[in-house]
């Protein structure tokens, strides 16, 4: 009965340290799955106008020019970060006619939802040019759409981010654009001259003294960041800018 009791109270005991795993494993992920916060500058960029329609709803935000645009634009977000986080970057880009598109990712994560260019495609088959790009974990998780669907987009823009050695397109066609800053603390200068090799032979790579991670988008400070010397508005500026020219050709 002894030895019953003893046993009894192991297996209890070992219950109870199971769940409290469980529990701290539960608050962690739930930690980690948290949503980055959005800066209130983020709202600002977000007003239709009369050159400008801006739909927002459950698969995402749509910056659409009056006029019928040629050229879409798919751009995912980094890990964590809400779409709106990006607006104040991408809106210069459709009030110059170009179609953007910020889709709604689960749990702000691409990489749970590389495919979903392709919905966005499809459902707007009157713009004839596609391109797609990303910042952080969001430009990695384009690098496998383009890799898988190589004929459906003709660029790739990264933001902070690079292709993995799984999703290698130093042999993909499409052109590509690079933008990284020197003071970027997580996708630093030295992760992207390894991570070199795996991007297309026609690649424009533009580095921005002065920049970080979290410059191009309106979602706080990022652990582990390195600090900004250029003001946030004119990061932004020159990503846009940048951008303009790659999706255009200029």
């Amino acid at each position: 009965m002894e030895k019953e009791g003893i046993m009894k109270r192991n297996t209890k005991r070992a219950l109870g340290i199971a769940a409290l795993i469980a529990i701290i494993l539960t608050a962690a992920i739930a930690a980690y799955l948290a949503p980055a916060g959005l800066e209130e500058s983020a709202a600002l960029a977000l007003a239709s106008d009369s050159d400008l329609r801006v739909l927002r709803d459950k698969g995402g935000i749509s910056m659409l020019p009056q006029a019928q645009a040629d050229i879409g634009f798919i751009f995912y977000a980094g890990a964590r970060v809400p779409p709106a986080a990006y607006a104040p970057l991408l809106r210069p880009l459709a009030e110059r006619g170009i179609a953007v598109f910020i889709p709604q990712l689960p749990f702000n994560f691409a990489i749970f939802a590389i495919d979903r260019a392709s919905s966005i495609i499809d459902a707007n088959p009157d713009i004839t040019r596609w391109y797609l790009g990303g910042h952080s974990l969001g430009g990695a998780s384009a690098a496998f759409f383009a890799g898988k669907y190589p004929e459906t987009v003709e660029g790739i823009a990264f933001l902070a981010s690079y292709p993995s050695e799984q999703a290698d397109l130093s042999s993909w066609q499409g052109r590509a654009l690079s933008i990284a800053a020197d003071r970027d603390g997580l996708a630093t200068l030295e992760k992207f001259e390894a991570a070199s090799a795996y991007l297309p032979r026609d690649t424009v790579s533009i580095v921005l003294e002065g920049a970080n991670h979290a410059g191009f988008g309106h979602y706080g400070a990022q652990k582990g960041d390195g600090v900004a010397t250029m003001p946030k508005a004119e990061q932004e500026r020159r990503s846009a800018e940048a951008l303009y020219a790659f999706l255009t050709g200029d």
